[in-house]
């Protein structure tokens, strides 16, 4: 006990204690009960700042993937912290496993990351103890659910959101301007083969692990002239206690052996016909938390035994059909809610707008013969509005629609770690939850008819990134991921789902960045113009929102029954470079 309460200095101790209920001393280690959750500190904890000592944080690390890292790490010299919902006795056994076997400075915090104000806490408790911040970062807490879309849970989308990827932003935001203050940093996004292709029954778990990749690669853009390096990780199945509890599982649902089940499940998914270990998914990340790959930065590295090698995913209309495009009352949407009333169908629109816009719209389309126009608005940042504009359209449309155009959004841009939360919800609210939304609520109609189209309006920025993009990219990626999950739950069904990828569309939004950049630098608006197409664009012009319309109206049509799952790039070859 002595040793352990000289090592706890008297300064940290009074900074813990304005934070806690309880802390007790026992085995050579202080456990401190916090306001906000259990936080447990073994005796060396506040000998932390050695000279040449790193520290790395590794969230969902009591067990598992996790706490192999966490190993890893210990053993290449790194302090540690971990967090995790865990036992007691699962606690303790990761702690005692980090310090007894790699002798370094370990802690835990239980900190819930479905609540930004535990998360929150989290970051000052070990900015406390570490004042000059980690120097890793390995986002891997995660959970997944399994279920078709209509019937997935909306509480589960929102713990998914707020675990996969809320959390990870927030601890980005927090930590990078510590790296960048020490002009060094590693951060390891544990992503998965979901974060590469699409499964059944795992649209939203598609969607967190593309939008992680997608924060990723805009992350490691913004950070890479600071000594920062940011990657992710897309382990395929991982021989792990929750792994083998799924194939007992399995092997009893189909009365076979688990040996033969285990068998049958690697030799399906891996054409190594092995399974891949948490030791070697640890080697790979403690290669990239090393100096040695100071040069890889902004990849997607698969763990996945050649898994997915196998998978790179490749109107005429007999009768009215019934189209929903969001945010259509001007620019692209409208576009694209034109081309389709020219082609027959009937079209809802909707924006959040003055009334003079939305008349304005809806007298533009009724210009088209022969097919009916509504106009339904919501904020899509607020759940019971969107539950409210399906009701009104069912109203309208009894049998449901045919047709859904996910194309609503809007962009902020901003470093991570200054970009605003309440920004980041409403990017999430917008671009993603509110497609969930809308196609749980129709695809069940579409199922009835044996028939319908879903398309997503990404971005070039959903493939790519830029600095100042990460949440943006983020959810535009798992916007791509959500059309490929979503995509394979109804191909039996006369269902296509697919994504658009828009790079420079010529709208008013962009006329009025370019007018704005000419006044910045001084010069006419068509220098400016043809200095950013002529530099960025292999095919020297923008995408018009006429071209991108004819896309969508294509995918929508029967000629496009093949077609589904896909991300289709309209950006003048900009990604191609």
């Amino acid at each position: 006990m002595n040793s352990c309460v000289k090592a706890f200095r008297v300064s940290h101790f009074r900074q813990v204690c304005k934070h806690v209920r309880v802390f007790s001393i026992y085995g050579g280690c202080i456990s401190v009960a916090s306001k906000n959750g259990f936080f447990q500190v073994h005796e060396r904890l506040f000998s932390t700042e050695r000279k040449g000592r790193r520290v790395a944080f590794v969230t969902g690390s009591t067990s598992g993937i996790g706490l192999g890292i966490a190993q890893r790490l210990a053993q290449n010299g790194y302090d540690i912290i971990i967090t995790g919902v865990a036992s007691q006795n699962d606690i303790d056994n990761a702690l005692t496993i980090l310090k007894s076997k790699h002798g370094v400075n370990c802690t835990f915090h239980g900190a819930d990351f479905t609540k930004e104000s535990e998360v929150a806490q989290l970051c000052t408790e070990i900015s406390r103890m570490y004042p000059h911040g980690i120097d890793a970062l390995v986002n891997n807490a995660g959970i997944q659910h399994v279920a078709p879309l209509e019937d997935f849970p909306v509480d589960i989308w929102h713990k998914m959101v707020a675990i996969h990827l809320t959390s990870s932003f927030l601890l980005l935001r927090y930590f990078i301007p510590f790296m960048k203050k020490k002009g060094w940093g590693r951060i390891v996004n544990i992503s998965s083969i979901n974060g590469l292709i699409a499964m059944p029954g795992k649209g939203p778990y598609c969607s967190m692990k593309h939008a992680l990749i997608g924060l990723t690669k805009a992350v490691a853009l913004e950070t890479a002239e600071n000594g920062i390096t940011c990657n992710a990780v897309c382990p395929a199945y991982v021989e792990t206690e929750l792994v083998m509890k799924q194939i007992r599982d399995r092997a009893k649902q189909n009365n076979i052996s688990y040996e033969e089940m285990r068998n049958e499940l690697f030799t399906s998914s891996h054409p190594t016909k092995k399974s891949i270990t948490v030791e070697q998914v640890a080697a790979l990340v403690g290669f990239l938390c090393s100096e040695e790959a100071a040069s890889v930065t902004g990849c997607a590295i698969p763990v996945d035994a050649g898994y997915t090698a196998r998978y790179e995913m490749e109107m005429s209309a007999s009768k009215r059909r019934v189209a929903f495009v969001t945010g259509s009352t001007s620019g692209i949407g409208l576009g694209i809610a034109h081309r389709l009333a020219s082609s027959g169908h009937d079209v809802i629109i909707h924006g959040l707008c003055p009334q003079n816009v939305s008349d304005a719209a809806i007298e533009e389309l009724r210009r088209h013969e022969g097919v009916s126009i509504s106009f339904v608005s919501a904020d899509f940042t607020r759940e019971d509005e969107i539950s409210y504009l399906c009701a009104d359209i069912i109203k309208l449309y009894p049998e449901g629609i045919d047709i859904l155009v996910n194309n609503a959004g809007f962009n902020s841009v901003h470093p991570v770690e200054s970009y605003p939360v309440a920004t980041w919800h409403k990017m999430i609210a917008v671009h993603l939850t509110a497609p969930f939304l809308l196609s749980k609520f129709f695809v069940p109609y579409m199922k009835k008819k044996g028939w319908g189209r879903i398309v997503n309006t990404s971005s070039q920025m959903g493939l790519i990134s830029a600095p100042g993009k990460a949440p943006y990219s983020a959810a535009k990626s798992g916007l791509i991921a959500f059309a490929k999950g979503l995509a394979l739950e109804v191909a039996e069904h006369g269902i296509t789902c697919n994504a658009i990828c828009p790079g420079f569309v010529e709208t008013d939004l962009l006329k009025e960045q370019i007018e704005a950049i000419a006044r910045e630098s001084n010069v006419p608006f068509e220098k400016a113009r043809a200095d950013i197409f002529e530099k960025q664009i292999p095919t020297k012009k923008p995408a018009t929102v006429e071209q991108v319309a004819a896309l969508v109206h294509f995918l929508c049509s029967d000629d496009a029954a093949s077609m589904t799952g896909s991300a289709y790039l309209m950006d003048g070859g900009f990604t191609a470079r």
